[in-house]
């Protein structure tokens, strides 16, 4: 991670510019600034604390951005900036290479864009592990676009690794919670959906990626005819699974016991050599989904009166089951303007967010959520308790 330590700062006037990099304003809380940051058309913030006798500057982790150098850059202009003393500095270790693009592996904002997928059947797979299973359907249909989706580093590393060995370019790799993504995907999109050996969480049922909001969500994004394939070794999750799946009144089910398939990962492998039993459970769907309807409006349409903002914040209750809403951290812009640290949206993959309050007007800093049904919840709620 890129940072300095500096000493004796001068004050300075926001917004300055220094060497193309723009410094516009210093949000102070009790233990820690922030320094809002553009270069190029990118915005993120460093972070300022004060450590003994010197201050570290480094960047906001929630914020950073590709590639490092821009953070870098950053980092030494602020020095220049400052006219301070440099007590220490990593900037000329080599930082871990970042590609500025990778043919494979996709933030979630690429799958935001229109026609991401040029007009291509679309085959879902979640949780890839070892990759065995995505690596054949991608050979086995190379016409089709394969989305594998998969939480796990180590995982992910070993496919892109293979799939540049193999030459396999019809596949695009995402690092994000399936449950999400699928309620940000367009209707009638894939074909097919693989959810083989999910992690069964016996001991937490609601961490499970098969529910009935998801299995909803699946069926709304496959076309008429396309199916959902759950592939597992725990009959307690396969029982789950089908119990859910039998509250359907819109799609026909299959159910199979050790059925031979194309391929096997690695893991089904193992249980076979146990002869553990494989359960199979396909859903297929029978009707044409209509669109979901993009929610865009994060917009706070009125005048935020920040005469009593943090007892508005401190006074916010939290027993909420549906979405997660955190009032992280208020911090002061000058005299009379705040940035808010939130953290919103989903449980399981919350995001946390920054709002400026300027001029009594709110405003998300650089991007706007994605917009889960979860995050829009929040909003909704973080816009009743700012009005």
């Amino acid at each position: 991670m890129p940072h300095i330590k500096l000493s004796n700062l001068q004050n300075i006037n926001y917004p300055i510019l220094q060497d193309g990099v723009k410094f516009k304003y210093e949000a102070v809380s009790e233990h820690e600034s922030l320094i809002a940051v553009t270069i190029e058309n990118k915005n993120f913030f460093l972070t300022k604390t004060f450590k003994k006798s010197s201050y570290l500057i480094k960047y906001e982790k929630s914020t950073r951005i590709s590639p490092i150098s821009y953070i870098i850059k950053a980092l030494n202009s602020y020095h220049k900036v400052t006219n301070s003393e440099l007590i220490f500095s990593n900037l000329n270790i080599n930082m871990p290479h970042e590609s500025l693009e990778n043919s494979y592996l996709k933030d979630i904002e690429f799958f935001l864009k229109n026609n991401w997928n040029n007009n291509l059947d679309v085959l879902i797979e979640i949780g890839f592990g070892s990759g065995r299973h995505l690596l054949h359907q991608a050979k086995q249909n190379p016409n089709k676009l394969i989305i594998g989706i998969e939480i796990h580093k180590t995982s992910i590393e070993k496919v892109l690794k293979q799939l540049e060995l193999q030459n396999i370019t019809n596949v695009l790799i995402l690092d994000f919670d399936a449950r999400i993504f699928l309620e940000l995907l367009q209707s009638q999109l894939a074909s097919k959906i693989f959810v083989h050996f999910p992690v069964p969480w016996d001991k937490k049922a609601h961490r499970r990626v098969f529910s009935e909001t998801f299995l909803n969500e699946a069926l709304r994004v496959l076309k008429k005819d396309g199916t959902l394939e759950l592939r597992t070794d725990s009959k307690e999750y396969f029982d789950y699974s089908l119990e859910i799946a039998l509250t359907q009144n819109r799609a026909n089910i299959s159910i199979f016991k050790n059925q031979d398939i194309e391929i096997s990962s690695k893991y089904e492998d193992r249980w076979k050599r146990f002869n553990k039993d494989i359960y199979d459970l396909t859903v297929k769907n029978c009707f044409e989904s209509k669109n979901k309807e993009n929610f865009t409006n994060f917009e706070f349409d009125f005048f935020v009166n920040t005469d009593n903002l943090e007892e508005k914040i401190s006074s916010y209750s939290k027993n909420v089951e549906e979405f997660l809403l955190t009032f992280y951290k208020l911090y002061k812009i000058g005299t009379k303007d705040y940035l808010l640290k939130v953290t919103m949206g989903d449980f399981n993959m919350p995001q946390t967010k920054y709002i400026e309050i300027i001029n009594n007007k709110a405003i998300y800093f650089d991007k706007f959520p994605i917009a889960s049904s979860a995050t829009i919840k929040a909003h909704n709620r973080i816009k009743e308790i700012l009005s």
